[in-house]
């Protein structure tokens, strides 16, 4: 019954699943713009940079700059590397780009668990991640099988691409909606006596 709560959970949906589309994505993108089968295989190493990075500067952010802000500046992000991808930049920018995303896809995790605290407090954490996981759920199946028959129907990423950008402002315009108030009080809650 909460709309910060549906707010939240449709945002954060096309993150998950533009992490599937990309990861699975990124080595015959980059085959199809010329690289070889060898050097496309870098493809996963440089996202994984960005993954392992993202987190260890977003994280900390996340407890000094409002969260909700953070996920406008990852939407911003994302739209901007698939933009770049979109043109077929070349094989070092295009890995420049993945490593963009990897940044926003290890960075997710941390700021969403920030703006679930920050919205819902503490006591509600894990059933609003859990509910949150499964309103997400249709999104991580049938955002792959668009995305790939987009590339079939047309014979190259850019119309996927932009669908995942369209997917993406969506999720800006959701997350621009939360509120952006300080952190709520968690509420103890009393657990039932065990024995």
């Amino acid at each position: 019954r909460s709309r910060d709560f549906w707010l939240l959970a449709l945002a954060a949906a096309p993150f998950g699943a533009q992490g599937i589309v990309v990861g699975a994505n990124s080595i015959p993108y980059l085959m199809h713009h010329g690289a070889t089968a060898q050097a496309a295989a870098l493809a996963p190493f440089a996202m994984s940079l960005g993954a392992i990075a993202g987190p260890l500067v977003l994280g900390s952010l996340a407890d000094r700059i409002h969260p909700r802000l953070l996920f406008l500046g990852l939407c911003g992000a994302l739209c901007l590397a698939f933009g770049g991808l979109m043109i077929g930049p070349g094989f070092v920018a295009s890995l420049a780009l993945l490593v963009v995303c990897g940044v926003v896809g290890g960075s997710m995790m941390p700021v969403y668990a920030a703006l679930i605290g920050r919205l819902f407090g503490v006591a509600a954490f894990g059933q609003v991640m859990g509910l949150a996981a499964l309103v997400g759920i249709p999104m991580l199946f049938l955002t792959p099988i668009g995305f790939g028959q987009a590339v079939d129907r047309t014979g190259g990423y850019a119309a996927g691409l932009m669908g995942l950008v369209g997917l993406i402002a969506v999720a800006m315009t959701l997350f621009a909606l939360l509120p952006a108030g300080p952190a709520r009080r968690a509420t103890p809650v009393a657990l039932p006596a065990i024995g």
